[in-house]
């Protein structure tokens, strides 16, 4: 029998998390930077008895779609043109769930009309023929057949000819088959686009056949049958907009100046180039085999990455603590990214959406994204994915299967992670069946030998760990003794084995960077695991213990990771999750912290309902 006790609860010089943001210059291309120490979360928000899954999002949701332009063509979108500066930004893990019987219902403005021209993606500029949204079945708006004559001809073959109703019913269902076929091309070129992007930066053939439209709708339902959850996948990108449209000049403001913390520098000139002026689109796919696209008006490159950036900023910087600073961005980027499909996702009872994202996007934490009444991660629970090709389609049980968790709490040139060894311990001890190595045994040989002598299904390092730009190779997580580089992850041989979950409580990503972005978004990949739980700047140590606590108490109840961590999220909002008089809350559990970690827990009574402290953290890859 495996013995689960250790003493990892005793750490000399464990010192309070020193609030560092704004005051240190980040260096990326050292791996000696101070991360902001900033509180820990626990989520706790659980529906406990009977679990099914099905959540109902808040009415009172508005809905003010922006209505998209027909813009046409097509083209290949480029994902090498967005080389901003890096953030670098504190690490999180964000899972929210959502409990009750809240109704799918939303209250959408009637007076927001629905104006999604057809977007023609053969190339050619579209005939502009009014508002029709372009859905990819046979909803699509019929084209009048106006000068026909209404009397009956003969062919050359003297049989009749079609009437006026026939032909107009033959045009309709040629256009739905044009537009069916263009949505079809275009899903083609995204996951062509995104997947060889991943395969590129991280130099590793992953995929042998590129998915198609009616692959990916088989698989989103299989997805909805095991888990029960109604999903959508959501493409977003950046096509060019047509010589003719007015948007074409150049007129956005580029990513504004930020202070050198976060990696960010002003503009080397105000012109903007064309991939600037690219217009935002959305593509919607559903189980049913519906494919929406959308165009949005009004939001092009420049602006909407000047927007992300300036919501990761408010964000992950611990002085906006206690401030909504960030509602102004959380509802803008709402209102491009979710807004015009929310009629679609509210009338498709859709509960939970998978994120395909262009480069610049990868690191934003959307679970935050907010429409005026509540978080999206309130209504859906979120997942980022690099393709639909890129995503491995296994289906365990996680619950089956034991944690491996290992962490570090002191390092030669990094800064203590005190709560590691009582985050290591209540995993293993009270949440899960498991094993667990601090400091001086988590080292990359032993890391390797559990791995290969026994059936792990997660794996859970608590320590520090950097996706910075450039190659690879740059990226890493701290063991005891050395760097594991990113592109050493094949090296443990967790594609060979049953591991289905890798968490990195304590990471971050540079923001906005898209090498980082990439290494990000593809640690699943690079470890040969289905799914990577992450955050993307650091929260305080305590913080993480929080919402890692919280997410496992959740994952028991409801194999679902991706539910598990809206949950966990949820818990945090709610202010279920906390550090008060020596103890760690979640639900309606406590921990009673050791004497040292007590005597610092004194002068915090931490909540952890802010974003800062669950919107960092991120699953990537399946959501099952």
């Amino acid at each position: 029998g495996e013995t689960y006790s250790r003493n990892p609860v005793t750490v000399e010089n464990s010192e309070t998390a020193e609030d560092n943001s704004g005051t240190e210059t980040v260096d990326n291309n050292t791996d000696n930077t101070d991360p902001t120490e900033t509180e820990n979360a626990n989520t706790d928000t659980s529906n406990d008895g009977d679990e099914t899954y099905s959540r109902n999002p808040n009415p009172d949701t508005p809905d003010n779609s922006d209505t998209a332009e027909d813009n046409s063509g097509t083209e290949t979108v480029d994902n090498n043109t967005d080389n901003t500066d890096p953030t670098e930004t504190e690490n999180a893990n964000t899972d929210t769930s959502n409990d009750g019987d809240e109704t799918y219902s939303r209250n959408p403005n009637p007076d927001t009309p629905d104006n999604s021209d057809t977007v023609n993606n053969g190339g050619s500029n579209p005939t502009d023929s009014g508002d029709n949204s372009n859905v990819a079945n046979g909803n699509s708006n019929t084209p009048e057949s106006s000068g026909q004559d209404t009397t009956a001809a003969n062919n050359g073959n003297g049989t009749p000819s079609e009437t006026p109703q026939q032909q107009a019913s033959n045009q309709e269902e040629s256009s739905t088959s044009s537009e069916t076929d263009n949505v079809s091309d275009r899903v083609d070129q995204l996951e062509a686009a995104f997947t060889q992007e991943f395969q590129t930066y991280l130099q590793q053939q992953f995929v042998t056949k590129q998915l198609n439209l009616q692959d990916i709708t088989e698989r989103t339902r299989d997805i909805e049958q095991v888990t029960g959850l109604k999903t959508a996948v959501i493409y977003v990108s950046f096509v060019p907009q047509p010589m003719n449209s007015e948007a074409n000049a150049c007129q956005a403001e580029s990513a504004p100046a930020m202070d050198r913390r976060f990696g960010y520098t002003p503009s080397a000139s105000s012109n903007c180039s064309p991939e600037d002026n690219q217009q935002l689109e959305l593509v919607l796919i559903t189980a049913d085999g519906e494919a929406i696209q959308r165009r949005v008006p009004n939001a092009i490159r420049a602006k909407v990455l000047a927007e992300t950036q300036k919501f990761q900023r408010t964000l992950s910087d611990r002085r906006n603590l206690g401030s909504t600073n960030y509602l102004d961005s959380a509802q803008q980027l709402y209102q491009w990214l979710i807004e015009p499909l929310a009629d679609d996702l509210e009338a498709r009872q859709i509960q939970g959406l998978m994120f395909a994202m262009d480069s610049g996007l990868r690191s934003l934490p959307i679970a935050a994204l907010h429409d005026g009444d509540n978080f999206l991660i309130e209504n859906y629970s979120v997942n980022l994915i690099p393709s639909f090709s890129l995503m491995q389609a296994r289906n365990p049980d996680i619950r089956l299967r034991p944690v491996l968790a290992m962490g570090a709490s002191k390092f030669l040139d990094l800064q203590e992670l005190p709560y590691v060894p009582l985050e290591l311990a209540t995993i293993t001890e009270y949440l899960w069946k498991g094993k667990a190595f601090l400091n001086e045994t988590f080292t990359f040989q032993n890391l390797q030998e559990q791995i290969s002598q026994n059936e792990f299904g997660i794996i859970h390092l608590a320590t520090h760990a950097e996706f910075k730009p450039g190659n690879p190779e740059n990226s890493y997580i701290q063991l005891w003794n050395r760097k594991l580089r990113l592109n050493e992850l094949k090296e443990l041989g967790l594609s060979d084995s049953a591991i289905d979950l890798l968490v990195l409580s304590a990471c971050r990503t540079a923001l906005g960077n898209q090498e980082a972005e990439l290494g990000f978004a593809g640690s699943a990949l690079q470890a040969g695991v289905d799914s990577t739980l992450a955050t993307l700047w650091y929260v305080s140590d305590e913080g993480a213990l929080g919402v890692t606590t919280e997410f496992y108490r959740q994952l028991s109840q409801v194999p679902i990771k991706s539910e598990a961590l809206r949950r966990a999220q949820l818990a945090m909002i709610r202010g279920e999750v906390s550090i008060a008089n020596g103890q760690l809350n979640y639900g309606d559990k406590s921990i009673t912290l050791p004497p040292e970690m007590a005597e610092l827990a004194k002068t915090k009574n931490l909540n952890f309902s802010h974003p800062y402290y669950w919107a960092p953290f991120t699953l990537i890859g399946n959501p099952q």
